[in-house]
C-alpha cells in the first residue's frame, strides 16, 4: 500500500515542479523584454547622438572616432553584400569532356576561379573612452508585473484517513496505505 503513497508523492513533486519551470519561463521572458527596452533606448540614444554630430550641434571627439568607425564598418558591410550577391549570381558549369581533334563540339566552360584580389578588412575599431555623462532620459515605461498563478494543491487533498493519516481525495471508498473503510458511518 505505500507504492500509492510514493506516487501520489511523486505526482506532487512533477506537478510543482511543472509549475515552477512556468514561472521560471514567464519571469525569464519578463527579463528579457526588459532587457530589450534597455537596448532599444542605447541605440535611440547613440543615433540621437549620431543625428546632432551630423547636425554640428554636437562636438566631441570621441563621437568623431565613434562615427569614423562606424562609417568604417558600413563600408565593410557593403563590401561583404557586394561578395554575397556574386557568390550567390554563380551557377555551377559541369564539366564536359574535350572533343577530339578535329572533331566539331560544344565548347568547353571554364572552371570558376574566385578573385585573386581578396576584400582589403577594415582596421579593428579601438576602443572609445567613455563620454561625460548625459542627462538623463524620460523614464522607461514601467512593466506590468506578472500575476501569480494559483499554487498547486496537493494530490488526494480533502479528507485524512482516521486510522492512519493519510490525505485521501474526496471520492475514495478504502484508505490506499491501510486499507481502512472511509465510506461514511450509517
Amino acid at each position: 500500500m505505500k507504492l500509492w503513497g510514493s506516487v501520489r508523492s511523486g505526482a506532487a513533486k512533477v506537478a510543482f515542479e511543472a509549475d515552477k519551470m512556468v514561472r521560471v519561463r514567464k519571469q525569464e521572458q519578463a527579463i528579457a523584454d526588459v532587457q530589450k527596452q534597455i537596448q532599444d533606448a542605447h541605440e535611440a540614444l547613440g543615433q540621437t547622438v549620431l543625428a546632432l554630430f551630423h547636425a554640428g550641434e554636437l562636438q566631441h571627439p570621441q563621437v568623431a572616432s565613434v562615427d569614423q568607425q562606424v562609417a568604417a564598418l558600413m563600408l565593410q558591410v557593403k563590401q561583404l553584400q557586394e561578395e554575397l550577391e556574386r557568390i550567390k549570381a554563380e551557377e555551377y558549369v559541369p564539366e564536359t569532356p574535350v572533343p577530339e581533334a578535329g572533331a566539331a563540339g560544344p565548347s568547353v566552360a571554364q572552371p570558376y576561379e574566385p578573385p585573386t584580389q581578396p576584400i582589403a578588412p577594415v582596421q579593428p575599431v579601438t576602443p572609445v573612452q567613455p563620454i561625460a555623462p548625459i542627462e538623463p532620459m524620460a523614464p522607461v515605461q514601467p512593466i506590468t508585473p506578472i500575476e501569480p498563478m494559483a499554487p498547486v494543491q496537493p494530490v488526494g487533498e480533502g479528507r485524512v484517513c482516521p486510522n492512519c493519516g493519510t490525505s485521501v481525495g474526496p471520492t475514495v471508498a478504502f484508505c490506499p496505505e491501510c486499507g481502512t473503510s472511509l465510506k461514511p458511518a450509517q
